[in-house]
């Protein structure tokens, strides 16, 4: 995972701009690289991501998942 900070710039109307800075995240992109994280298959996965199980979000038509969020999910519910 990394550790260093991005800085990224919003620009407004009429040329305001606002710099954020941002921890940058390890994204997982998709079912089945989700799957492959977490060690379901792909339609198992599926079936959880569409029923709000996992800490995920749908961006367009693919699904999107923090990396941390997902393993720290799992290590919560195993307590």
């Amino acid at each position: 995972m990394m550790n260093h900070v991005d800085v990224m710039q919003l620009q407004y109307m009429k040329g305001f701009c606002m710099t954020v800075k941002i921890d940058s995240v390890d994204l997982i992109w998709g079912a089945e690289e989700i799957a492959k994280l977490i060690g379901r298959s792909r339609r198992s996965t599926f079936h959880m991501l569409e029923k709000g199980e996992l800490p995920a979000k749908r961006v367009g038509s693919r699904w999107v998942a923090e990396r941390g969020k997902l393993i720290s999910f799992f290590l919560e519910d195993a307590k």
